[in-house]
């Protein structure tokens, strides 16, 4: 049995190795944890190849685990509901288990796969189920994921790296009141709070069409933009578009990449990932209506919606 690992921390290592024998015809066995509650999950120990590409199956299985805060169990990938319009499987047999801490929100998850049907059984859940709070236990200790010694303060500013970075932030710094001095009354863009709303609500999009849940994204459509674009027309659309396997991948790979503030707007940007067939800019249009953002306009893809 090959066990990969990114952690030096010995315990976490240990754990996952119990799961990963627990599970012994698993093809895949992985943890996941939260560094902060703004970030996404990230992979921390495997069995198999680190950090390899889920699917577009994987991600609606973790998305939903995620989404609904429980155990999700696929016995069979070519039957269940859940993974309907994927094409293209990574799996055949799934099992994706929260992990939660106290306050049961979740710090991180487990993920396994096999490519025999009905290799996770109910037992299995709940065995799996019982690993994840031994892993839950150990996030929850606070222990670096990463190793068991914590970086001090004055060797990380003593790094000749660092110094020069932060001597580079010091400079743009510099550059920008320069600029905003020079600027002749003219109009700058200033980065609000709001600017964390207009970027989730993005990227919450973006995570609803890569699960394939498209009527909760139609639902962050503005309401002047869903009268002229029904769900059944946004559904279909979709659909059809992430029906090609190259555009499943393509959407998988494709990152928020900034955010900018126009007359009242912001505009969430995607530049295009490198992968064959990628080669448009998306740009997706929001406005906070009600205190949320909305999407009142895409441009570039995956679709472009209807002008209002």
């Amino acid at each position: 049995m090959r066990v990969g690992q990114h952690s030096a921390n010995p315990k976490l290592h240990k754990v996952g190795v119990k799961i990963a024998q627990t599970f012994p015809n698993a093809d895949r066995v992985a943890i996941y944890a939260r560094a902060l509650n703004t970030h996404p999950m990230q992979e921390i120990w495997c069995k198999g190849t680190p950090g390899e590409f889920i699917g577009l199956d994987g991600e609606r299985v973790v998305g939903t685990c995620q989404k609904k805060g429980r155990t999700v169990l696929v016995a069979d990938a070519e039957k269940d509901p859940l993974l309907r319009g994927v094409e293209k499987r990574s799996f055949a047999s799934s099992l994706c288990v929260p992990v939660l801490d106290d306050s049961r929100s979740m710090i991180g998850l487990l993920y396994l796969t096999s490519d025999k049907q009905k290799e996770f059984s109910v037992q299995g859940r709940f065995a799996a189920e019982g690993l994840a709070r031994e892993v839950s236990e150990l996030l929850r200790e606070g222990t670096e994921i990463e190793g068991d010694t914590e970086a001090s303060p004055i060797g990380l500013l003593s790094s000749p790296s660092v110094l020069i970075s932060l001597a580079s932030v010091i400079v743009v710094m510099l550059l920008l009141v320069f600029v905003a001095s020079r600027g002749g009354g003219k109009k700058i863009d200033v980065l609000t709070s709001d600017s964390a709303g207009a970027r989730e609500a993005g990227r919450q999009f973006a995570r609803y069409l890569r699960m394939g849940e498209f009527a909760p994204a139609w639902e962050l459509l503005d309401p002047d933009l869903q009268k002229v674009w029904t769900m059944a027309s946004f559904r279909n659309q979709m659909e059809v578009w992430t029906s090609q396997e190259k555009n499943q991948r393509i959407l998988l790979e494709k990152k928020l990449s900034g955010l900018k503030f126009r007359e009242g707007t912001a505009h969430a940007i995607f530049y295009p990932t490198g992968l064959e067939g990628d080669t448009d800019v998306w740009e997706w249009e929001l406005k906070k209506v009600d205190d949320n953002w909305r999407l009142i306009r895409m441009d570039g893809g995956p679709v472009k919606s209807p002008k209002l």
